[in-house]
């Protein structure tokens, strides 16, 4: 059999046994699974003995499966030394992924669901998980500016770690594809709080009063666990089918900030403080920010004000942030662009005065106490509770650990994965989804009886 050598484009593995006849063929890399295409520059090496390919195991969870070994139609690629020609390889898009591609031999990328300055977003299926995620890619220039590809993923793990909330995007890992780290993300099927404005689908009281809630509880929730967000607006809030509201994009201002930043500090009530307020959306920024500032908690505060005076205007129309306070007033003396949406209630219009004071202090403290003037809004205007439960904290945490586990199964991070679950059943030892796949993962590698 003739062979040739072949080096995957992806993590740089090499292949010295690869059949000739693939050449021109698309192959995957036994590796990282990328698949990619054989073009031969050189002659065919001697024919020698096929030898068998190399495996790997099977997946250990039913309900998370690893990655299978990626194959091509005649079989995975060899592994086995031989003394082979060198083939070109076919370069990926320069335009990024496709719709069809398979990536690593585990994601199918579905939709590209849009580019701004930060990156590329797509939609992939998982094919493990049997899910739909949202993969962001962040342009060249956003990873030199997060000072390299390392930097730009200790910021985005951020996101990760902050763990499961139900109005919280939760984000599954930070992985490297073709040297570029992407970020892994739950896809939400009604797109973002901007498409709703911008397209009226926030028609009523009723439903910019229970997004602007939930909008405070996720936020608040990310300021409890010491994350201050810094780029919060309404292209940053996930909407699915069914209205419920769940933010993004944590922690990638940070990463897209130039310089050094600093970590954020403070107990669960204090002010949460980030050195350095570059980064973020200039049309929601607080002036502080604008100034170059610390940011605080307070911070996310007045940008998420102006967005709630979007929602109750059906647009944007003012330009810079440090303008939030007069695009109010123009708001409750000229009406909505919208003309048939409701005007705002009393003491949302005083809650957002309050949000736009110059000075950080004055303005309320946090967002739960924001969630809280909502609430009593929502329920004063519309003469009924309010039917959403206010999520308990810490109430999530063996799932978000069991979900973590999970995940580190995909980057074949097996002893991690083992110290999370342990870690869900320590925190609560009936929780069923952690006992079933650390119970599933041991017996499937010969350590239970």
């Amino acid at each position: 059999m003739s062979v040739v050598a072949a080096i995957c484009p992806g993590c740089g593995y090499r292949s010295e046994r690869v059949p000739a006849h693939l050449v021109g063929r698309d192959v995957a890399c036994p590796r990282c699974k990328r698949r990619f295409r054989l073009e031969l520059d050189a002659s065919p090496a001697a024919t020698t003995p096929e030898l068998p390919a190399a495996t790997t195991p099977e997946a250990p969870l039913a309900t998370t499966p690893e990655a299978p070994l990626a194959t091509t139609p005649e079989g995975p690629l060899p592994t086995t030394p031989e003394s082979p020609a060198v083939p070109r390889l076919a370069p990926p898009p320069a335009d990024g992924w496709r719709v069809g591609d398979v990536v690593l031999g585990l994601y199918e990328i579905t939709a590209v669901l849009g580019q701004g300055g930060m990156g590329r977003v797509y939609k992939a299926r998982h094919r493990g998980w049997d899910l739909d995620l949202a993969v962001k890619s962040p342009l060249p220039r956003l990873l030199e500016a997060a000072g390299g590809a390392e930097a730009f993923e200790a910021e985005a793990e951020t996101w990760v770690h902050l763990g499961l909330h139900p109005h919280v995007v939760p984000c599954y890992y930070v992985r490297r594809v073709d040297g570029i780290p992407r970020v892994f993300a739950e896809f939400v099927d009604g797109g973002s709080l901007h498409d709703w404005i911008r397209t009226g689908r926030l028609r009523t009281l009723d439903a910019i009063l229970d997004t602007a809630i939930q909008f405070a509880w996720g936020l608040h929730y990310a300021h409890e666990q010491g994350l201050v967000h810094r780029d919060v607006k309404p292209g940053n809030v996930m909407l699915a089918a069914d209205g419920t509201a769940k933010v993004t994009d944590f922690g990638l201002a940070r990463a897209g900030a130039l310089g050094p930043i600093a970590g954020a500090s403070g107990d669960s009530g204090g002010t949460l403080l980030v050195r350095g307020g570059g980064a973020g959306t200039p049309a929601y920024m607080a002036p502080e920010q604008v100034a170059g500032g610390d940011l605080t908690r307070r911070s996310d505060l007045w940008a998420f004000a102006l967005s709630v005076v979007e929602m109750f205007n059906g647009g944007r129309h003012w330009e810079y942030g440090v303008q939030a306070a007069e695009a109010l007033e123009s708001l409750l003396a000229s009406g909505p662009e919208r003309t048939t949406l409701p005007p705002m209630p009393a003491a949302v219009v005083d809650l957002l005065r309050a949000c736009f004071r110059e000075d950080p202090d004055q303005r309320p403290h946090d967002l739960a106490a924001a969630a809280s003037v909502l609430q009593a809004a929502y329920e004063q205007e519309l003469g009924r509770s309010y039917p959403r439960p206010e999520p308990r904290a810490g109430s999530g945490r063996a799932d978000s650990l069991n979900n973590s586990a999970v995940s580190l199964l995909d980057l074949d991070h097996l002893d991690e994965a083992m110290a999370l679950w342990n870690r869900a059943l320590d925190a609560e030892p009936q929780h069923l989804e952690a006992t079933y796949n650390r119970t599933v993962f041991e017996w499937t590698r010969g350590r239970l009886d």
